[in-house]
């Protein structure tokens, strides 16, 4: 569980958001994530979510952003903008990203 907490706000272009752990989280700090939007045409616009953080735990938290972390946060990106599309596309909520399995989704 985690808090965002936005930070900055562009119109129509896209906006940054302060992410702090609550619970159950990684041993993660400094935790922030910006959102770009880009629109491609009248139908189409391409969104970019850029990632950063720093681990606790010094050297062991870097082994673990390599070995685990890292890829959790990248499966977690690709779930939300599936989600994302989702939405956008057929108007449904998505809860959580065991309810993504039921759509099939074209790239």
């Amino acid at each position: 569980v985690v808090e965002e907490t936005a930070i900055s706000w562009d119109e129509g272009n896209g906006f940054s958001l302060k992410i702090t752990p609550v619970k159950n989280a990684p041993p993660v700090k400094n935790m922030q994530a910006t959102v770009l939007l880009k629109s491609v045409n009248a139908q189409t616009t391409r969104v970019k979510i850029n990632m950063e953080y720093d681990m606790k735990l010094g050297v062991l938290g870097k082994a673990l952003n390599t070995l685990v972390i890292k890829s959790q946060m990248e499966k977690g990106i690709q779930h939300l903008l599936e989600g994302l599309k989702i939405h956008i596309e057929l108007g449904h909520e998505i809860e959580n990203s065991k309810s993504l399995n039921q759509y099939k989704l074209t790239k």
